[in-house]
């Protein structure tokens, strides 16, 4: 019976720890990867991580281990194609790929491109959303929500309640959102909209002559102005570095719909060079400490269920999601996208 009890106990002990390595901040390498990593001396890491974040993960991880981080930041679209490239080539120089998408992910894994590797610190992404998480392969790294930004000055945000409450006189020429044609966060609202409302809701936006644009700069500087006071999809970490960061006067809203979230991973690839280094840096990324930095810096939302979200913004766990299927959005988007434009007279 005491045999039993210690035994039982000793189990139970192994599984306490195994959790506490998973959901620790720490070194979660093994010491054989390390030992290797070191030897492998770098690790290539092509990003669309924002400057300030991207430069602090670089000292912090360079100070944290004996491994040269080398950035290649560039937009999803040109990672992805000099990645082709280079795989085309038969010379692929990156490790780790972190781009704004999950389609290419996707097709990445389903062609046997990515190195499959179970991070201790994915025990930490429990839970999350289903399609964000394919196991050994992709695991958010930053979770992206899409949702409406309001310049405080020209509009109550809190009588925004519903999507269906921009659609009002008032607003008209007003309310403005991305390109559907051009931007992959646009594309993916319509999709989402578009399963909630059909083509109704993009209609009734057409008739109060809502504006669209490419150049996300434009579109903050004009919000801000008060020439288009409602941008009806953004990015939720806009709103953090714009008003609890600055201070300006705006402020985001997320509908009783809930919004569509676009979660990002970061993968190794098969190719990879240094594949030890990159099972090192995905540890690192994925671990608390550099999760809670990027919600402290830039205002992302984290995956992990002991991260909370960034200062001043809701919890992930209280955003309600509308559901994607990125691979059937993808094989759509031809067909989507001409029925937005003869919708939207592009």
């Amino acid at each position: 019976m005491k045999r039993a009890l210690c035994v039982s106990l000793a189990v139970l002990w192994c599984a306490v720890a195994v959790m506490a390595i998973g959901l620790d901040s720490g070194l979660a390498a093994s010491k054989d990867v390390l030992e290797k990593a070191k030897k492998e001396g770098a690790v290539v890491w092509y990003t669309t991580m924002p400057g300030k974040a991207r430069k602090e993960i670089k000292k912090v991880f360079e100070k944290k281990y004996p491994i040269k981080l080398e950035v290649f930041q560039a937009g999803s679209h040109d990672i992805a194609g000099r990645y082709l490239s280079e795989l085309a080539a038969k010379r692929v120089k990156v490790d780790c790929i972190h781009i704004t998408d999950m389609v290419f992910p996707l097709d990445m894994m389903d062609k046997g491109n990515l190195l499959k590797y179970e991070s201790p610190e994915f025990a930490a992404y429990a839970g999350l959303a289903k399609g964000w998480v394919y196991p050994g392969y992709i695991y958010p790294l930053r979770v992206l929500p899409i949702a409406s930004l309001v310049n405080t000055k020209k509009v109550d945000w809190k009588a925004i309640k519903s999507y269906k409450d921009m659609l009002v006189p008032k607003f008209k020429s007003l309310i403005a959102g991305g390109d559907v044609g051009t931007s992959t966060r646009a594309y993916l609202n319509y999709y989402g909209l578009r399963m909630k409302y059909g083509t109704g809701w993009y209609k009734k936006l057409a008739e109060l002559d809502s504006k669209y644009y490419e150049s996300s700069e434009k579109a903050m500087s004009n919000c801000l102005s008060g020439e288009w006071p409602i941008l009806f999809e953004a990015w939720l970490y806009t709103d953090y570095q714009t008003r609890v960061q600055k201070k300006a006067p705006l402020h985001s809203v997320i509908t009783q719909e809930g919004c569509v979230v676009m979660p990002t991973p970061n993968t190794i690839m098969k190719q990879a060079p240094h594949p030890n280094a990159a099972k090192v840096l995905q540890d690192f990324l994925y671990s608390k400490q550099v999760q809670e930095l990027l919600g402290k810096s830039i205002g992302v939302h984290s995956g992990r269920k002991d991260v909370s979200g960034p200062p001043e913004m809701p919890a992930l766990k209280d955003i309600k999601v509308i559901d994607v299927d990125f691979r059937d959005a993808q094989a759509k988007r031809k067909e989507l996208v001409a029925e937005w434009r003869k919708i939207a007279s592009r």
